[in-house]
């Protein structure tokens, strides 16, 4: 079927489309041509049926076969193929498009399929999302791509996703990835007659990749693979060491990179082989475990990287017959030759336990010829000798000692670091003084990200180890130091570092702040102390510390963190000090000096504060005095002024004035003595204001015009306020009395 255009199938839930011919018969499935339309094409709940090579141009045999350019989509549909005995075709093609491929059965009891680039392919696409695929494929078919196929694919905008990908039990899978970039893949699961291909892929991500049982190469590179990533997958019971003829391992990489990151190798047949020359992103396996290979964990040459990892219980228990003659103990850890590239493997920080080689010795390094070069660094060896790495000479079969130049062993011990229980392979650290653990903060310290390889898994891979976990959950790096092995101790840890500092800090008079910091390491007690003087005390013992402005200016202050559970181990921020700041000056100043004024009066406001970085009033004015009338306020009434003084600290304060207006009802004046009565008449307060006095002897009487005495204070300069709301309205007498005179006046309430 060819469709020049677009084409669109869908189905419903429970009622597919099918497409088939008669029965055991073949037909050459949908092709699309010239289809450059925007529109896309749209397969919905579809069913495939026995699709042969009806389409032969460039070996293009597909169900359905997009090659130039219009969108496609293909989901919750099903490729069947029920005849064994004629070449099947592919399912899915499709080739500089957008690809949308979701919840695809693929089932075949063919033998051989045609299809150049795959049974599901993507081809140089501009972006694609494939996932919930599930196959189910016959296991001796003679596949000629794979049954996933990814390749010519460079994502540089858009969007390249392959994920949820799984097999049915005991049959076959095949999944590759070639010249391709940027590209995200998780969680495929495949199992029995298993491939995973990689060739020549930068940048590419895999997550959560797990591999069982498969008898060939679980997982093959070649070409530049630096920058790809694989990390959190586990590949387990996978190749073969049957016939050495077709020797195949969990993992055969033939690259430059890429990077193992929290991966696990357990119980495989064959461990892994890495054959490559050296390059700035050569394979490199960060916090992995190698555990219970049947063959040795693995075979290396060239440069590949080990940090952190656990090489676990791993034994060669086989000798090749043509190899008896020689009586060769085949290591059951790592094997180092020289056979196509020379090697240079570099191992950091690693552990290495439990390891038997043919004979029942403890092997984890072997050199295979005199002539490879080894870093062993940071490392614990069982039943390592303090001589160094031993070798076998693949044609004089005699043993020897690594030589001193061809070895950089730097603080590697046999030691026992304290394992809670490693006959049962609990490779954790106990929590116990009578076993200090070795491995707790032993390796290499200082700036690592300026170290070899540490800068090349920053900068190749974007890996900064000071970000990363061992497989407990724990942090990788702590006080600068990388832990050795996998596994952190389950325990305290016997260094302790405060993560944050403290410089002087400024309180506000009044206010409240909390100081606390973060440590890295199990913390048994926290102190904070206080030091006055010389004199130094304990005041809390709690991981924050309450501030208020009870803290006294110039005594210093700091957290100390304790771990006194095997070593009386400390780590305590700098001294700082608490700088407490002053109030604001409180007062505001009135001229003239009362509360309440006329309408027609002026009154200035200013306060007593200095020293700030702003001053605000509520008015909007900033200068420290401020002049109003009492008209300008509004209605008669009490008015609320308020400053707020603000330092560069941030500190601020503020002082409040209250200031009432009544009516100018007139001033009764006395010129002759400079007295001034307001005002007239008065309902509730008298102002009797009065020039500058020698004396304090003076007195006030308020009389009714019958001479009796209503009430008498004494006078003071300026404004003597006098109630009268008690009086009833009427005329009153006034008698302003000094030391020699006194004056009369009459006086109207109002």
């Amino acid at each position: 079927l060819k469709v020049d255009g677009i084409l669109k199938a869908e189905g419903k839930k429970g009622d597919s489309i099918i497409f088939k011919a008669m029965p055991n018969v073949v037909w050459g499935g949908i092709q699309f041509v010239n289809n450059t339309q925007t529109d896309t094409i749209r397969f919905n709940y579809c069913h495939f049926e026995n699709v042969g090579t009806g389409f032969r141009n460039g070996f293009v045999n597909y169900a359905i076969a997009c090659r130039y350019g219009s969108p496609m989509s293909v989901k919750n549909s099903s490729f069947y193929y029920f005849i064994k005995g004629v070449n099947q075709a592919g399912s899915i093609y499709g080739r500089k498009n957008v690809m949308i491929v979701d919840s695809i059965y693929l089932h075949s009891i063919a033998i051989t399929m045609q299809s150049f680039n795959g049974n599901l392919a993507v081809d140089s696409s501009i972006g694609f999302k494939i996932e919930h695929i599930i196959t189910n494929i016959k296991l001796d078919v003679k596949n000629v791509s794979g049954d996933i196929t990814i390749w010519g694919t460079n994502i540089n905008s858009g969007f390249g996703f392959l994920n949820d990908i799984s097999n049915i039990n005991k049959t076959s899978i095949s999944i590759g990835i070639v010249s391709s970039r940027n590209l995200i893949v998780k969680r495929i699961s495949i199992s029995d007659n298993a491939y995973f291909n990689l060739g020549d892929v930068k940048k590419i991500r895999i997550e959560n990749l797990n591999i069982k049982n498969s008898p060939h190469n679980a997982i093959s590179t070649s070409g530049d693979c630096t920058g790809t990533i694989i990390e959190n997958s586990s590949f387990e019971g996978c190749g073969s060491s049957k016939v050495r003829g077709s020797y195949t391992f969990a993992l055969n990489l033939q690259s430059n990179g890429p990077l193992f990151k929290n991966c696990q190798f357990n119980n495989n047949e064959t461990g892994i082989l890495v054959d490559q020359q050296y390059g700035g992103g050569t394979p490199i396996f960060l916090s992995c475990i190698f555990n219970h290979s049947k063959a040795s964990a693995g075979y290396l040459e060239g440069s590949p990287v080990f940090i952190n990892c656990n090489i676990q219980n791993n034994i060669d228990f086989k000798i090749w017959p043509q190899d008896t003659s020689k009586n060769i103990p085949y290591t059951a850890g790592f094997k180092i030759g020289t056979d196509f590239y020379p090697s240079h493997p570099y191992f950091y920080n690693c552990l290495m336990w439990g390891n038997k080689d043919s004979f029942g010795h403890y092997s984890s390094i072997v050199m295979l010829s005199k002539a490879g070069k080894v870093d062993v660094n940071n490392c614990i060896i069982q039943s390592d000798s303090s001589n160094g790495i031993v070798g076998y000479d693949n044609n004089d079969n005699f043993r020897f000692y690594v030589p001193k130049a061809n070895l950089v062993y730097a603080n590697s011990s046999g030691n026992n670091p304290g394992f809670i229980d490693s006959a049962a392979g609990n490779y954790q650290l106990v929590n116990s003084c009578s076993k200090s653990g070795y491995g707790i903060n032993r390796g290499m310290s200082g700036n690592l990200l300026t170290q070899y390889p540490f800068n090349v898994l920053n900068t190749t891979y974007g890996v900064n180890i000071y970000n990363t976990f061992d497989l407990a959950g724990n942090p990788r790096v702590a006080d600068d130091t990388l832990d050795i092995g996998c596994y952190e101790s389950t325990g305290t840890k016997k260094n302790l570092k405060l993560l944050s500092t403290y410089s002087d800090t400024t309180l506000c008079y009044g206010g409240k702040k909390t100081a606390s910091s973060k440590t890295a390491g199990t913390v048994q007690a926290y102190q904070w102390q206080q030091k006055a003087g010389a004199t130094i005390s304990t005041i809390a013992n709690t991981s924050t510390l309450a501030l208020n402005d009870l803290k006294t200016n110039g005594i210093q202050y700091r957290l100390v963190v304790i771990n006194n559970e095997c070593l009386p181990l400390k780590d305590s921020s700098i001294w700082f000090k608490i700088n407490v700041n002053a109030p604001l000056v409180k007062g505001i100043t009135r001229n003239p000096n009362k509360d309440t004024i006329s309408v027609n009066q002026t009154m200035q406001l200013s306060t007593a504060a200095s020293g700030y970085s702003s001053l605000l009033w509520n008015t909007g004015a900033t200068a420290p005095s401020i002049s109003f009338i009492g008209s300008s306020l509004g209605a008669i009434g009490k008015y609320r002024f308020t400053i707020e003084a603000k330092n560069n600290n941030g500190c601020t304060e503020t002082d409040t004035a209250y200031i009432n207006t009544i009516a100018n009802t007139g001033i009764y004046v006395i010129l002759k003595d400079n007295i001034k009565i307001y005002p007239q008449p008065a309902k509730d307060i008298l102002n009797i204001e009065l020039p500058p006095i020698t004396n304090n002897n003076g007195s006030i009487q308020i009389s009714s015009l019958d001479g009796k005495i209503i009430a008498t204070q004494k006078i003071t300069t300026g404004i003597n306020e006098i109630p009268v709301h008690q009086l009833e309205a009427g005329v009153y007498i006034i008698i302003i009395s000094g030391d020699k005179e006194s004056i009369t006046l009459k006086w109207v309430k109002g």
